[in-house]
């Protein structure tokens, strides 16, 4: 039986939260007489894709096949969302891998169908995907979506691009904070706190570049207010 480490670093591989991640599995192993072979580390980018889609889990996961033990400091640094959860899970059964969480104080339990962690995954998958299929639907019943190449800070109208303000006046916001020095991952929590809106450091990156490029050709696009 081999025993991994795995964690997701900062968005800037921050060397004193990388050390601390380092020594909190080490000691775990230590304390739960395992021997660490190696202790992967993932950049905090490829957090909302499934484990076996990102390139150093499914490294990891080729490794684990057999009755290996993984140990990882926080649940959201193996998932990120309850669909995604359930068929990670179901891939660690088939391949009898053991999964160590630190935040929740040991291993997680789902050796058969039965067990609590796997109904409880089992029902918020169930959920989230139910509110997915909601808003799919309201999304129809409303009209056409935000969905396609129509960037944050804009509405389609008659086939063109036309500026929404209120959208625009949080672009603002997060162009006036990446002038002052904040980072993009300061950027995206402060919008999540004050909006609401849910970014992740990238695509608050992708937001900014892109507005960048749309104010530079300003007579493609129709200003109104929405």
């Amino acid at each position: 039986m081999t025993t991994y480490g795995y964690y997701l670093s900062g968005s800037d591989g921050e060397k004193d939260e990388i050390k601390e991640k380092r020594r909190k599995i080490r000691a775990y192993a230590l304390l739960n007489d395992f021997e660490i072979e190696h202790i992967f580390v993932e950049r905090e980018v490829q957090q909302f894709k499934s484990l076996n889609k990102r390139p150093k889990g499914k490294k990891l996961l080729n490794l684990l096949e057999g009755k290996n033990v993984l140990i990882a400091v926080k649940l959201s640094d193996v998932f990120y969302s309850a669909q995604e959860t359930l068929n990670t899970i179901q891939l660690f059964k088939k391949h009898n891998i053991d999964l160590h969480i630190i935040e929740t104080g040991g291993r997680l339990m789902f050796d058969n169908t039965d067990d609590i962690t796997f109904l409880f995954t089992k029902l918020f998958a169930d959920f989230e995907k139910r509110i997915q299929q909601e808003k799919k639907s309201n999304d129809i019943a409303i009209g056409p979506s935000r969905r396609g190449k129509i960037p944050f800070g804009f509405n389609k109208q008659d086939g063109q691009l036309i500026t929404n303000t209120h959208e625009q006046s949080i672009i603002s916001e997060m162009e006036e904070m990446h002038i002052n020095g904040c980072g993009y991952l300061s950027i995206a929590k402060e919008v999540v706190e004050k909006h609401n809106i849910m970014f992740s450091h990238m695509g608050i990156k992708k937001i900014l570049e892109r507005n960048s490029e749309f104010a530079g050709n300003e007579n493609d696009i129709k200003h109104k207010t929405i």
